[in-house]
């Protein structure tokens, strides 16, 4: 179980400790993996929890992940733009289009 975001680097490795083929991932992977991996503990937990509502360990756990997810998906967004349509924060110009589609690369 991760107990802390030091805990959660550690056990998982940070950006920089990501190697694919010999190279290190780039910023935005790296970036990417880790809203993956803590959107995957986020989602392990409230599976857990339904079956388990009343484990208090577990329920600071789900709160602990959920704001590491948070944050993972904040700098993402402030760096490479919103993950998710609704995630946009724009007035004036829908932005979502602007960057590229999976079929023309975007996909990581």
């Amino acid at each position: 179980m991760i107990n802390s975001a030091s805990d959660y680097r550690t056990t998982r490795g940070g950006a920089e400790d990501y190697v694919v083929s010999g190279q290190a991932m780039d910023t935005r992977e790296s970036m990417m993996q880790q809203v993956y991996q803590t959107g995957f503990a986020v989602v392990d937990a409230q599976l857990f929890l339904d079956t388990h509502p009343c484990d208090q360990a577990a329920m600071a756990y789900y709160q602990q992940v959920s704001s590491m997810y948070q944050d993972a998906v904040s700098a993402f967004t402030a760096q490479f733009g919103p993950l998710d349509a609704p995630d946009s924060n724009d007035t004036t110009y829908w932005s979502w289009i602007s960057d590229p589609w999976p079929w023309e690369g975007g996909c990581i």
